[in-house]
């Protein structure tokens, strides 16, 4: 968790443990350890400190994840999570409440009935919170230009302990849409998604043991979708703290992808060449929101 993020194909989500031991590689002051969902849009950006509540009182839990689904267990509950849309995080829980906690700089606006607006400032994003079982609770207290804090808290409903609810990002404005009622069938649509991915890999010999599958994932998160200057399906470096493209790292991404994905592979090696310069520079490193031309040694130009 705290080396490899839980994310999925095209989607610019991740959720990542921060620990001491890497909490300097992430950006943002003042940060807690602890999982935080985040955005690696440009240079990536924690959003929300994820926390378990038992009657009121955040509580230690545990993680584990596959592919399709990350779970996160409490002693009297847990909190399932899923990206079923590259561009929207669902999740369910018995027993215990979900509390997001953003980071500073976030403000919150009512939308709907029971819809929360957050505006991420950090990560140059929107979030829109809702509960689709239980009750979302938000708290916002505001100063006359801003938010002291921002915190949202999902209560389980009383009668059958139960919480569900949605997480969408946009850049702007926000699609209305009906939640998706089987949250089981979007973790298996996921783990579809993934297994046809493994199926592109290429093969690798069981004496070597299980590292194959994991870069296999690996390589299947950290695929973007095109926004911004990366116009093609674009397999970044990590989803935890080297968010972007270069150009030299991109040429073994295209490898990997190769046996199988020719086309997704060229797009790879073509990612650098797109943000060519007029007069050949390639940039060093590509992000969604931005281009680093000024290291670029002379031995670049074409």
């Amino acid at each position: 968790r705290s080396k490899i993020p839980f994310s999925r194909y095209g989607s610019y989500i991740a959720f990542s443990e921060l620990t001491a031991d890497n909490l300097s590689n992430f950006s943002g002051t003042g940060l807690a350890t602890g999982v935080y969902l985040r955005s690696v849009h440009g240079i990536q950006h924690p959003v929300f400190r994820i926390e378990l509540l038992d009657s009121g009182t955040s509580v230690p839990y545990q993680v584990d994840a596959t592919p399709s689904l990350l779970r996160l267990r409490a002693s009297k509950g847990s909190i399932e999570i899923c990206i079923p849309e590259p561009d929207q995080v669902r999740f369910r829980g018995n027993g215990v409440s979900l509390r997001l906690v953003a980071v500073d700089g976030a403000l919150a606006i009512p939308n709907e009935a029971r819809h929360w607006e957050i505006n991420s400032e950090s990560a140059i994003e929107k979030y829109m919170l809702w509960a689709t079982r239980g009750q979302l609770q938000m708290d916002a207290p505001w100063s006359g230009t801003s938010n002291l804090h921002v915190a949202a808290t999902f209560s389980p409903n009383p009668k059958d302990l139960t919480v569900e609810g949605e997480i969408d990002t946009y850049p702007s404005v926000w699609a209305p849409h009906k939640a998706r009622e089987d949250f089981q069938g979007s973790v298996e649509e996921v783990s579809r998604d993934y297994r046809h991915w493994l199926n592109k890999m290429p093969g690798v010999p069981q004496s070597l043991g299980p590292g194959a599958e994991l870069a296999a994932y690996i390589n299947w998160e950290s695929v973007v979708e095109p926004d911004g200057f990366l116009d093609q399906p674009a397999m970044l470096m990590s989803k935890n703290w080297m968010s972007g493209i270069w150009s030299w790292d991109h040429c073994f991404n295209a490898m990997a992808l190769s046996f199988k994905d020719p086309k997704l592979a060229w797009q790879q090696y073509m990612l650098p060449f797109d943000n060519q310069q007029p007069k050949g520079a390639l940039p060093d490193i590509i992000h969604s929101s931005f281009r680093e031309i000024n290291f670029t040694d002379r031995k670049s130009v074409v």
